[in-house]
């Protein structure tokens, strides 16, 4: 199905959302993948059905594609394939330069990421408030976190918001996703089936205790700092659809 008759937003439903359309954009996002393999780490079934691995893989293209953070918001928070992205998504020529620059520097970070071979131990934390080091917070997330749940094929969602940002979101007035707040870092990965990326993070960090549905958060080091972190999932704590990674200094 080309692109031009493409008509309707999509979106995650129950009873799942199913068409001709859907399964032209499952074809359409499987060549994508075969065309990016390292970064793009799915195989969909063709069924025309919209379930949450065909969300997640819409999700992936439309990063790397390059469109803007608001049109990601949709995927990601509204569970939504708007008709603007399916048509990027079919036919990607038809992306502006910017989202053509952008979309490159994404693919480029996604390939530094899987390359990185770096420990806990090994990351270098420069306790300086504000972009990018964010008291240090910044630099495990960029350094370690970020790269760990990226290998284990979670996108990289939602990262710091200015205040404007976070409310159209719906996000929390003391989020630690906020620009506002100089010393935490966070990051939201979206995935329907998180609990054991987030119980590995936390093993990873030498978190002990770790449990779905809750906001316990937790202290680790690095290098002698020492940090605070908070790793939400499940549905329970309206975390069901991203692993929330927030980190402050201790």
């Amino acid at each position: 199905m080309p692109a031009d008759v493409v008509e309707r937003d999509l979106r995650l439903t129950d009873p799942l959302t199913e068409g001709p359309d859907v399964e032209a954009l499952q074809a359409k996002l499987n060549r994508t993948a075969v065309q990016y393999g390292r970064i793009l780490d799915f195989v969909l079934n063709e069924d025309g059905k919209l379930g949450p691995k065909t969300l997640l893989a819409a999700y992936k293209v439309a990063h790397i594609m390059g469109l803007n953070r608001s049109r990601l918001n949709e995927v990601e928070k509204e569970h939504l394939i708007a008709e603007l992205v399916q048509r990027v998504i079919h036919r990607p020529r038809t992306r502006s330069e910017a989202q053509v620059r952008r979309g490159h520097e994404r693919r480029e970070n996604l390939r530094r990421k899987l390359d990185k071979r770096g420990t806990l131990a090994g990351v270098r934390v420069t306790a300086k408030a504000g972009s990018p080091h964010f008291g240090g917070c910044g630099d495990v997330m960029e350094d370690f976190v970020e790269p760990f749940l990226v290998k284990r094929g979670l996108p990289l969602g939602s990262g710091k918001r200015t205040p404007a940002e976070n409310a159209a979101v719906g996000g929390s007035a003391t989020s630690d996703h906020l620009t506002t707040k100089t010393t935490t870092a966070a990051r939201d990965f979206p995935t329907m089936a998180g609990e054991d990326d987030a119980r590995a993070l936390a093993k990873a960090l030498g978190i002990a205790g770790w449990q779905p549905n809750s906001f316990t958060s937790f202290t680790f080091s690095v290098g002698g700092n020492t940090f605070r972190a908070q790793i939400l999932w499940g549905a329970g704590i309206d975390h069901g659809d991203h692993v929330h990674v927030g980190i402050s200094t201790g």
